[in-house]
């Protein structure tokens, strides 16, 4: 239909700073344990999926 949005607002969402700090020693303690643990995030049209990855990495990476 024209004029539809592309996507779902339901998935238009972007994680705080906050937020994504709070699975940092979730995911660092799994990493001590010997495990490889995955984290995924929602393939949104504005790509704040990809932005959200990228801070997380670069805070567990701190």
């Amino acid at each position: 239909m024209p004029g539809t949005p592309i996507g779902s607002s339901r998935y238009d969402y972007e994680y705080s700073t906050g937020e994504l700090h709070e699975f940092v020693p979730v995911i660092k303690a799994a990493i001590v344990e010997g495990k490889r643990p995955q984290v995924y995030f929602n393939n949104h049209p504005k790509g704040n999926g990809t932005k959200n990855a990228i801070q997380l990495a670069e805070m567990i990476n701190q």
